[in-house]
């Protein structure tokens, strides 16, 4: 935990000054890779990007951090959903960081990114299956004291978390639900003004 708060204050410090211009390119490397563990410290160094720049404002390094990694989060989060939930903590331990650095970006505002087709419904299709996931009972511990603190109902709650902010802090219930559940040939009649953000 303290190398990833040291790494938020490096590139706090760092990346608004020029001095670390490939951050995204190596992590988007780690992402990259097939080895989980790689997967896993990209989704951690993107968590901690966001988090140094969620409450500043002023200036693109969020928007751009936004737009360059997030692409590559909601295709690994995706990916890891559409396999069956077994007993290996790995996936759902990734999902959890990706699901938390997409509500750690929200917190204020969406950036242009995060308001397009492109981005808000791969997004909420993601966590609505997320939330709709079923997970066995041979995935989770048998106490439900424990199954508080397993990954995959922290990965569940930080879906229904994220939802709940965006439909709440951000975005119109009706427009996100049509972009997200109705046929892409119903939605194209939809204007991209009716996806209305606060």
């Amino acid at each position: 935990m303290q190398l990833s708060h040291t790494l938020k204050n490096m590139v706090a410090h760092d990346l608004p000054k020029g001095n670390w211009p490939s951050l995204t390119q190596e992590i988007k490397l780690l992402l990259a890779s097939s080895d989980p563990g790689r997967i896993y410290a990209g989704s951690l160094a993107a968590l901690e990007c966001v988090r140094a720049f969620r409450f500043r404002q002023k200036g693109d390094i969020l928007p751009n951090l936004i737009a360059e990694l997030f692409p590559a989060l909601v295709n690994i989060a995706n990916q890891l959903v559409s396999a069956p939930p077994g007993t290996d903590q790995d996936v759902p331990a990734i999902l959890h960081l990706i699901l938390k650095t997409y509500k750690t970006s929200i917190g204020i505002r969406l950036s242009h990114h995060q308001q397009s087709p492109e981005s808000i419904v791969p997004w909420g299709q993601l966590l609505f299956k997320v939330v709709n996931l079923h997970v066995p009972d041979h995935a989770v511990p048998s106490d439900e004291d424990d199954r508080q603190v397993c990954e995959w109902w922290k990965t569940k709650k930080w879906a229904y978390n994220t939802l709940g902010r965006l439909f709440r802090q951000h975005v119109f219930l009706p427009h996100l639900l049509a972009f997200v559940l109705i046929p892409s040939q119903i939605r194209q009649s939809f204007p991209a003004a009716q996806l209305t953000c606060r």
